[in-house]
């Protein structure tokens, strides 16, 4: 039937707004350590592009087991 009646309250306004910190920081850890794993791929290991696709295939395939 959908929404019937207008909404108690239709917009939450900024100084009612509570910011998930914990999210914020998980999301900031996983950009670091997607850029860190990057870097070692690139520097570290000097994989090919070849490499890294076959090594993603691979684990998407492992993936797709579970």
């Amino acid at each position: 039937m959908g929404c019937m009646k207008r909404p108690l309250v239709d917009a939450v306004p900024i100084e009612n707004f509570i910011l998930s910190v914990l999210h914020v920081i998980i999301g900031i850890g996983n950009t670091l350590i997607d850029g860190f794993f990057e870097w070692i791929e690139w520097r570290v290991e000097k994989l090919t592009q070849e490499e890294v696709v076959h090594r993603n295939t691979v684990v998407y395939a492992e993936l797709e087991v579970v």
